[in-house]
């Protein structure tokens, strides 16, 4: 779904660690970091700053990628 002026995360993870959300332009430019605590079952990334397209996200740990994806961004 595309998503406008808040990006909003939600999950469940099932281990006691913590993950990092990275979200990328298409140009392969950094454009947003947060850390996902497995406390938490969602979080809202403020994204109104950023210019319509497509961007691609990340979810990862130490070890490495863990999933990622796309987003459509309004």
């Amino acid at each position: 779904n595309p998503a406008d002026e808040i990006l909003y995360l939600e999950y469940q993870l099932n281990g006691i660690e913590d993950l990092v959300f990275e979200l990328y332009s298409m140009t392969g430019d950094l454009v947003r970091q947060t850390l996902v605590t497995y406390r938490e079952f969602s979080q809202e990334l403020d994204i109104k700053d950023l210019p319509a397209g497509l961007y691609a996200w990340r979810l990862f740990n130490d070890e490495g990628a863990f999933t990622s994806g796309k987003v459509v961004i309004e």
